[in-house]
């Protein structure tokens, strides 16, 4: 319902053209804006796509997970990059021009369409942001219950409801949500500068941790994911496709590090606590690995075939 009034502007746009007229020049990797660079975009684009991954959270709670799981994860991949495509083109070529339209959806919808465009727009907006929390709670707190089980977390955390829902491990993710909420506030307070809240920073630093961390995620993911596929099933075009993801994420975190591509401001606290983040995780998988050999080894033939 969400991606409706979005798709009504695509069309509106596209029928319009723009200050400029419809053009394919828009997917022309060097045309870039002043000082922009696609490498720079990289991390940013990365991040757009994180969360495509989360339906395999539940694969414990799905009756036919090797079947289900794969078609909605592919099937995510497949409607979210041209649904990307589609709103990057019309965002580009319906913004600017004599009125200076500015690249704002909102903005636009009220442009080209009406006011009640631009409104639905702003609340699927929201109800984006809701959908966005309840699924990085539902896979964050499967994966605290997941860690639990196993033996490598407190077995509290493994704890379930009548309805097989991981209570502590969800209640721990609320916790650690309002308290970054909460940390925010304290830091930022509630002033705002030109119009926008102080706070906001909150998120550039954030959404540079989440970023920074799960690009090294998937670094780690593609190199098990070639191994996996070049050694126990044999795919070769699963290969090739670990190595242009591996390559992909390797230059995403390598941008963190390089000047002119790096983090600024705020952001650049985001890079600082995703290495203390990456540092403690670090410390903790040495420890079970040296304490509790047999519990991690069990831990990743969990991840490699599912058991009922």
């Amino acid at each position: 319902m969400s991606i409706v009034p979005f798709l009504v502007l695509v069309i509106a746009v596209i029928a319009d053209g723009g200050p400029g007229g419809n053009t394919v020049s828009v997917f022309d990797p060097t045309n870039v804006a002043e000082g922009g660079s696609v490498f720079k975009g990289l991390l940013f684009g990365i991040l757009m796509f994180v969360g495509f991954e989360l339906a395999a959270a539940l694969g414990e709670e799905t009756e036919h997970p090797r079947r289900s799981i794969p078609i909605a994860i592919v099937a995510t991949i497949l409607i979210i990059g041209v649904f990307y495509a589609l709103t990057q083109y019309i965002g580009t070529i319906g913004s600017g021009g004599p009125d200076e339209v500015p690249f704002d959806f909102a903005a636009m919808g009220e442009y080209y369409v009406g006011r009640w465009l631009s409104v639905l727009i702003e609340l699927a907006v929201i109800l984006d942001i809701l959908a966005v929390g309840i699924g990085f709670t539902a896979a964050t707190s499967r994966g605290l219950f997941t860690l639990a089980r196993d033996g490598l977390l407190p077995s509290r955390m493994a704890a379930v409801n009548r309805a097989d829902v991981p209570t502590v491990a969800t209640y721990t993710v609320g916790g650690l949500g309002l308290a970054v909420i909460v940390i925010g506030l304290l830091v930022y307070g509630t002033s705002a500068t030109d119009g926008l809240p102080d706070v906001f920073n909150e998120f550039t630093v954030t959404s540079t941790i989440g970023a920074f961390v799960i690009a090294i995620v998937y670094v780690l993911l593609c190199v098990g994911g070639i191994r996996y596929f070049a050694t126990r099933v044999v795919r070769p075009a699963a290969v090739v496709a670990g190595l242009i993801g591996l390559v992909t994420a390797a230059a995403g975190v390598g941008a963190q590090f390089i000047e002119g591509t790096a983090p600024v401001g705020d952001a650049l606290w985001g890079r600082h606590l995703g290495l203390v983040v990456l540092a403690l995780v670090a410390i903790w998988l040495v420890a079970c690995v040296v304490s509790r050999p047999a519990a991690v080894d069990a831990a990743g033939d969990r991840a490699i075939v599912h058991h009922s």
